[in-house]
């Protein structure tokens, strides 16, 4: 089973290939600014410096407090 999460990339897809392997594909979108608001305060700026390839990964931080 592969899950995709968020908005789909694809612009077309061969079902028939994962029919006959038996891979099913499950995804919707991810609300994730519902749930997790501070997540995606400093998310621009990590884009950015990927973009501009002053940084290779963005790690995010949650904190309790």
């Amino acid at each position: 089973m592969i899950g995709a999460v968020g908005v789909p990339i694809y612009e077309e897809l061969e079902y028939r290939t994962l029919f006959w392997k038996n891979i099913g594909i499950k995804g919707g979108a991810a609300p994730t600014r519902q749930y997790v608001r501070e997540l995606l305060d400093h998310a621009a700026a990590a884009y950015t410096a990927m973009d501009e390839r002053r940084a290779i990964k963005s790690l995010p931080k949650i904190s309790a407090t």
